[in-house]
């Protein structure tokens, strides 16, 4: 009776966290996330840093888990082959993707994003590939896992949760389809080398080409113009 009760008593904990990892940007449902907005962008870091912290601790000091557990390992020579493979695979479905849907009226451009502090755009970054890969790869894919008993399950509810997490700053249109081909190839490469650092440095990667290095470009074309 008493293992019975501890076992339901783990599995309310992890549903519970399971809940919180996912669905936090959900308290943007009835409102957009502005990333040319200071406010905005500040509050975001903020909530995802903290909900990262809050499943760190349930993870490690509760559950106490080891590193290794949440795909924490070394990057290794074939895991750096299997990210540009992804990220190849990336460009293609963001390509094909932007063909069919329309980037919402909303969403900024780059000249909005250049007039950002490039502080705060490498926090963007840096936030989104750290703490994102962290609750939506390592800690659903994994808690999923360990609760169904399919990793594969955990892949599947882990990509649609980050995809309808985007809702707040792509709209609730047929444009989410963007943030689901980036989501895409990110989850099958941890599914593929389960390896959480080499999904961090992708998702950086991309954040960072589309945050740091386009405003960048389009700001000095715009001067040298």
């Amino acid at each position: 009776m008493g293992q019975s009760l501890l076992t339901v008593r783990y599995r309310s904990l992890s549903l519970l966290a399971l809940v919180v990892a996912m669905a936090f940007p959900f308290a943007w449902l009835h409102s957009s996330h502005n990333l040319a907005h200071l406010q905005d962008d500040l509050r975001i870091i903020a909530i995802e840093w903290t909900v990262t912290l809050l499943i760190a601790l349930y993870v490690f000091g509760f559950e106490h888990r080891a590193w290794t557990d949440l795909a924490v390992r070394r990057i290794m020579r074939r895991d750096v082959l299997a990210m540009a493979a992804a990220i190849a695979v990336e460009f293609a479905l963001v390509g094909i993707a932007s063909r069919f849907v329309h980037t919402p009226a909303t969403f900024p451009g780059l000249r909005q994003m250049a007039a950002l502090p490039i502080t705060l755009r490498v926090a963007l970054v840096c936030t989104a590939g750290i703490c994102e890969e962290f609750l939506y790869r390592a800690f659903a894919i994994e808690e999923i896992g360990r609760l169904s008993g399919s990793r594969w399950l955990g892949a599947g509810i882990s990509l649609l949760a980050f995809t309808l997490a985007h809702g707040g700053l792509y709209g609730w249109t047929s444009a989410l389809i963007i943030p689901f081909a980036v989501g895409t190839p990110l989850t099958l490469l941890y599914m593929w080398r389960r390896n959480l650092p080499v999904c961090i440095l992708m998702h950086a990667g991309t954040d960072a080409w589309s945050l740091i290095v386009l405003p960048l470009l389009a700001s000095h074309l715009a001067i040298s113009a």
